[in-house]
């Protein structure tokens, strides 16, 4: 998947899950990924479950770390593609 139909989808899908599109991240144990931000596991409980009913394939998320009051979900950036501008 490319990395911005991927933030395309999650501007109109993410924000009846409580879920918004983070970017890059880089976490704990040397991960690199594209992540999004999450109100609650539930949030990004439905929004994986809207990627799969709209055939995205990138399964559950790779990483996640708390950040404060929210969550930060991430799936390893070698599962996506980049697009030059």
């Amino acid at each position: 998947m490319e990395i911005n139909k991927f933030k395309k989808f999650t501007e109109t899908y993410g924000e009846e899950c409580g879920v918004e599109y983070h970017g890059e991240y880089h976490g704990r144990g040397f991960h690199e990924g594209i992540a999004v931000t999450a109100e609650s596991i539930y949030g990004i409980a439905k929004f994986v479950s809207e990627m799969e009913k709209n055939d995205i394939d990138l399964g559950s998320w790779n990483h996640q770390d708390q950040l404060g009051y929210g969550h930060i979900f991430s799936w390893n950036k070698s599962q996506f593609q980049e697009v030059a501008a």
